[in-house]
């Protein structure tokens, strides 16, 4: 365990909030005291699982979901996702992604970054056709084996 130090400097009815970074080793309680304050936090596992995704909001010929993988710092994409892989190809606007099931999902913590591809449609963050990568999305808590849609130019996950 790594032990940080940081210093908040008040004035006399000033307030800051002050965070600290800590990975428990182990889901249990974990009690913090900080200048004779104390609190606590439960650590828990990671609730892990697969989701299907849908896609609304442009119409496009292609899709595909990068999802996130806090552990690794890396978005991972289900290889059935890919043009060229044999027997696949990318998803159509119409058609649902699925999280890699070789690599379960954090469904607490769902971050998914979305890429299309159409020849069709002009892509509003860079006034082409072709690739355009619609960002980040999430966090989002998901159920293990929802089915949900989300809308990519609001970013709503329903």
């Amino acid at each position: 365990m790594t032990i940080l130090k940081k210093t908040v400097s008040l004035n006399p009815g000033e307030s800051k909030a002050a965070g600290f970074t800590f990975t428990p080793s182990v889901a249990k309680v974990h009690s913090v005291l900080v200048n004779g304050l104390s609190g606590s936090f439960n650590a828990v596992e990671a609730a892990k699982g697969f989701i299907t995704l849908y896609m609304t909001g442009t119409p496009t010929q292609e899709w595909q979901v990068g999802w996130y993988y806090p552990d690794e710092d890396t978005f991972r994409y289900h290889r059935r996702d890919y043009q060229g892989v044999p027997d696949t190809s990318w998803r159509a606007s119409y058609d649902p992604c699925t999280s890699p099931p070789e690599y379960p999902i954090d469904l607490n913590n769902l971050i998914v970054k979305i890429t299309t591809y159409s020849e069709a449609h002009i892509c509003p963050h860079t006034g082409y056709k072709g690739n355009c990568r619609w960002g980040e999305f999430g966090p989002f808590t998901v159920e293990d084996g929802g089915v949900y849609t989300i809308d990519v130019t609001t970013g709503i996950l329903s």
